[in-house]
């Protein structure tokens, strides 16, 4: 039995792929018999109902968390790492990896850093840059979920390609699965004998609502019952120009915002769709970048066709023509185009939808994805 630390800012209930990948991985080390330590937020682990599995955990403290942060958490890990003394330390990503090299080096621990997207892309000082290529130099495992985050770790840093693996998200099938509309989601949004698409994402810029919202203008002269169903929590500024944006298109009734789901809600509302939708703009100016997207592969686990855009690390979460559709990002015109393919032929809607769960099975388990990396230390 091997004993992993993971450490982490972002754990369940937190929503997002950081917060999914720690839960899954160290679900699937626990199943495989090793001791599990989880590092991270009190405020978050104290509202986690922790499974069967018993982790164990460490708490950060998370009074003025952003102010005081790094106060916090170098005292923890050092505790976590010299005093536990596991045998892996995971990073979930390369700032706690940066911290937690200090104490691995000298005490002969295996560390293990996840590179996502946005922390490698956005504008970075000098000194972080040279931060980030130390933590790649130190990291016995460098971990980059899709091909475009290695890239770009690889451009920015000057790395060797042979330090980065790439090993992509994996999804949950215990929780994503096919199963019957919800009848209680179905009349609390309304969605009796509607055709829907569905995104499910936090409501910000970078993800495309406002290119799906005027492709829909033209969709539905043709399918007057399709909704266009928004779920996630919404960031006040891009929700107000969405709002605007429905209303100028006439689109009132056409388009619905859940607002933030429960984890219960998350798990159910793929399966109120007909496909899923999420066309993500890509590398800004700014370094705002999409490193996977998580939520083809969930849909894709209720057995849903997906589109998205051909653009950053979405190219390893879809296949075009095999679990969904790609489409150049901001083009109105080609997302018009993929919705109205799927809405005409179910028949290409239901076998990207199967050929999705076929392809997860085969490569985007957590446990597939837990044995990619044990197998870099056999």
């Amino acid at each position: 039995m091997k004993h992993f630390l993971i450490i982490t800012e972002d754990f369940p209930p937190a929503p997002g792929g950081i917060s999914q990948w720690a839960y899954g991985v160290a679900n699937e080390l626990k199943k495989k018999g090793n001791r599990v330590t989880i590092l991270s937020r009190k405020n978050i682990l104290n509202q986690f109902l922790i499974s069967s599995l018993e982790f164990d955990f460490i708490k950060f403290p998370t009074w003025q968390w952003k102010n005081l942060k790094l106060m916090y958490i170098y005292p923890v890990v050092f505790y976590s790492i010299v005093i536990q003394n596991p045998d892996f330390v995971i990073a979930t990503t390369w700032d706690l990896g940066k911290i937690a090299s200090f104490f691995c080096s000298s005490n002969k621990q295996k560390l293990i850093t996840v590179y996502h997207g946005l922390e490698v892309t956005k504008k970075m000082t000098k000194q972080r840059l040279v931060n980030l290529t130390k933590t790649i130099k130190k990291s016995d495992l460098n971990i980059a979920v899709s091909k475009f985050t290695k890239e770009q770790l690889v451009s920015i840093s000057k790395a060797d390609e042979e330090r980065i693996s790439v090993i992509n998200n994996g999804v949950d099938l215990e929780k994503f699965k096919p199963l019957l509309p919800n009848k209680d989601l179905i009349e609390k949004y309304g969605l009796q004998n509607k055709r829907v698409v569905l995104t499910l994402s936090r409501v910000i810029e970078r993800k495309g609502h406002d290119i799906v919202i005027q492709a829909l203008s033209k969709v539905v002269k043709k399918y007057n019952n399709v909704i266009y169903l928004i779920a996630g929590a919404y960031h006040t500024d891009f929700y107000n120009k969405l709002v605007d944006l429905v209303n100028k298109l006439n689109l009132g009734q056409k388009v619905i915002f859940t607002g933030k789901l429960s984890p219960e809600e998350i798990y159910e509302i793929y399966n109120l769709c007909e496909f899923y939708i999420m066309v993500s703009k890509g590398n800004s100016r700014n370094g705002d970048s999409e490193g996977f997207g998580i939520t083809y592969l969930e849909a894709n686990a209720c057995k849903k066709a997906v589109i998205g855009s051909k653009t950053d690390g979405i190219i390893d979460a879809v296949e075009d023509g095999v679990n969904g559709l790609l489409v150049a990002p901001n083009n109105i015109l080609e997302t018009e185009q993929a919705i109205v393919q799927l809405l005409e032929n179910k028949d290409l809607a239901n076998k990207l939808g199967e050929n999705g769960l076929q392809r997860i099975k085969m490569n985007f388990t957590w446990e597939k994805i837990t044995e990619s990396i044990l197998l870099k230390f056999n």
